[in-house]
This record gives C-alpha cells, structure tokens and sequence, in this order.
C-alpha cells in the first residue's frame, strides 16, 4: 500500500513587526509550558493537555541540534525557552537584512499520511512518536538540511497536540551559499517544489521503506499554505459536521415518527379490541334479553296454571301446582334482576318466594289459599274473583 506526504513551504516569516518571535512561541510552546511560560495562540485546533507529547529542538551551532531552555537577557529578565528558536535565526541573518519585509525564514510542514500513523503509530495521542513515526520525521528533516545545508534549518517541532495528525515543523533559513538572504534561491517556482516533494518521497522511500505515492496531493495541487489548508480543512470539518448533525435529526426525526406510528397502531389495535368486546357485550345482553323475556313466558304460564289451579278439585289443586311449579323451577334458569338488583335466576325467585310464603307466620290454610298466595307474588295486581286474600290476612309480599 502507498502513502501519501505533504511538504508545505508557503509560510512566510518576514522581519518586521515581531513575527519570529511569535512564530518561535507557536512552535516551541511545549518547552515554554514546560519552564512555566504560557502565551495565546491563534489556533483553536490546540489541545494543551498534548502539549508534553510535542518535541521541539534548535540548531546547537555546532552540527546539531538540543532542546531549548529558559535564558536571562541584559536586563535580567528571564526568557522563554522560545525564544532561542527566534534568538538563532535573528543570528543567521544578522547584517543580512535589507529590507523590513525581507523573508527571513520559511518554514516546512511535514506530514505523512494518517493511515500510516494509524497502522504504524496507533498510540501517538498517548505515547507521543515510537521509534518508527520518529525516524519518518528525521528523514524528513535530513532531507531540508540536504536541500539547504544544516546551517539553515533554525529548529525543528514535532507537533502531536493540534487537530488532526502529528507533522514536523522546519524552520528553515534561506541563506545562500553566497551568505545572502535570498528566499528566491531556494524557491524558484511552483514547478521546483513540486519537484521537490517527489525528491522527499523518493528519498523517505529509500532510507525509511516509506512507500510514498508519487501523486500530487489534493494540498499541493491547490498551492494552499499549511494555514488556509488547515482554514480550509476546518471548513470541511464543520461541514460534515453540520451534514451530520442534519442527517441525525432526520433520523431521531424518523425514530420519532416510527415511535409515534406504532403508538397509533397499538391504538388502534386497543380500539378494535374493544369493539369486539362490546360487540360481544351486546350478543350477550341480546341473548339474556331473550333469556329474560323466555323466563317470563315461563312465568307467565306457571301464573295461568296457579289460576286455574283455584278452580280444581282441593285434593286436584296441590298437584297441579306442583307440577308448574316443578316445570318453571326445572326449565327457567335465565337471569332477572332481584329485588336488590343482582341478577338471580326465576328459579331461585320463585322458590324464594314459595319459601316466604311457607315460612311466614301466618301460614294459609289450605292449598287453594296457597295458590292465592303465589298468584299475588307472581302478579301483585288484583284479580276480581280470583279468591285472593283478603286484606290483613296474610304477610306484605
């Protein structure tokens, strides 16, 4: 599998106006976080609690390179580590600037690609740079000091606390072989560097076994600088971030309306329920109307029996009745409200009654009265001529 690798030389640092020393600070604020030393940064992408992770070095003078430390300046003042790094490209271009707007410095964003540090260096957000990712970076390195002498390359800062992946920061000062300050001979044209960045590649692949892709990066075929790449990258960031955020709401939106749909669908189904359930009510009020309406059929012709039971024979009568009352008691079992309005069967209210009427104190005499008796519970409305009790005779039904 190829990888891909940026080499970002657009940044300019010119001499006016303090930029160096700002710049110092942004590439050495480990060291200074570490010394004490805290100053504002630009960039929101800043993680301060990976700042330990970062590893910054400058140039020693003396063919290599040594982390920077806190100094003391004329006046006694203490200095941050930083400023070293701004310290030893002011002394590279002492005498040499002609200009306030003379470029004094360009320097180099390195980065490899991010699926190589996710297969090579998978803890860098942790751990810092294992020794694999850390000699990627010094080849890199190797490489600047190659194309324009170790003397130029001020420092070095390898940056793991910012958005996105870790990348090698190169100060690099343009000094020519002549001891001019001279940007432009080092940098002739877009052509030139897109030459470079093959000469890196290949050079990453022969000494670290780096297999770079040859191709032009999406970076360096805009000609975007390490800052309007990031600005740009940022953009896209909140982009997709917005595009995600939209396509979450369509979903909870969905959820939602799922939710909402299997609410209805458990209405409705709670609806058709109770619909078959009075459905089924009513069947049943139906059948026990007709029940009901049988029962008093039944009723009814047990009260013709009672009446024409008065009119047989007294040793007749008992027997007549009897059977009536046995056939209303055997066949009507459907269930009519009670006195107390509790359903109850003409059976058990007929036999109440008959057991009121045995039981009562003054208890009839005969059968043909005791037929009166159940003649005035069945059918309490007077019969002229039927023989009923006379008033005062008998218990109050």
């Amino acid at each position: 599998m190829s990888w891909t690798t940026t080499l970002d030389a657009s940044h300019k640092v010119k001499a006016s106006g303090g930029h160096a020393v700002q710049f110092g600070r942004h590439i050495g604020r480990d060291v200074d976080a570490f010394a004490g030393f805290s100053f504002g940064h630009s960039n929101g992408g800043i993680d301060p609690t990976r700042a330990h992770l970062n590893r910054t070095m400058v140039n020693d003078g003396a063919g290599g390179y040594r982390t920077p430390v806190a100094t003391v300046d004329a006046d006694g003042h203490e200095r941050a580590p930083s400023a070293e790094l701004s310290d030893y490209v002011e002394s590279r271009v002492a005498g040499k600037v002609t200009r306030k707007d003379a470029v004094i410095m360009r320097p180099f964003v390195f980065k490899a690609d991010p699926e190589w540090y996710d297969a090579h260096c998978p803890d860098w957000r942790v751990s810092g740079l294992n020794d694999a990712a850390l000699r990627l970076h010094e080849e890199a390195t190797r490489f600047i000091e190659g194309f324009g002498g170790q003397q130029n390359v001020a420092f070095y800062s390898d940056h793991l606390d910012e958005d996105g992946y870790p990348e090698r920061q190169i100060g690099f000062v343009p000094i020519d072989a002549a001891g001019k300050l001279a940007q432009k001979s080092f940098f002739t044209g877009p052509a030139q560097l897109r030459e470079m960045h093959q000469d890196l590649r290949r050079h990453l692949r022969d000494t670290c076994g780096y297999d770079a892709d040859l191709g032009v990066s999406p970076r360096s075929r805009e000609h975007l600088s390490s800052v309007a790449f990031s600005r740009k990258a940022d953009q896209t960031k909140a982009l997709n971030k917005k595009a995600s955020t939209a396509w979450q709401n369509v979903l909870e939106g969905s959820k939602a309306n799922s939710q909402r749909g299997a609410d209805l669908a458990a209405r409705a189904a709670e609806l058709a329920r109770r619909e078959k359930q009075v459905e089924a009510d009513q069947e049943q009020v139906e059948a026990d109307r007709k029940a009901f309406a049988a029962a008093r059929s039944e009723a009814a012709s047990l009260l013709d029996d009672l009446r024409a039971a008065r009119t047989y024979d007294v040793e007749k009568a008992p027997q007549m009745m009897h059977g009536a009352l046995l056939a209303a008691m055997t066949n009507a079992r459907a269930p009519i409200p009670g006195p107390d309005g509790r359903p109850q069967t003409v059976f058990a209210w007929m036999s109440a009654q008959a057991g009121r009427i045995y039981n009562s104190v003054d208890r009839p005499a005969s059968t043909a009265a005791l037929a009166d008796r159940l003649v005035k519970v069945v059918d309490p409305a007077p019969t002229p001529g039927a023989g009923l009790p006379k008033k005062g005779g008998g218990p109050d039904f």
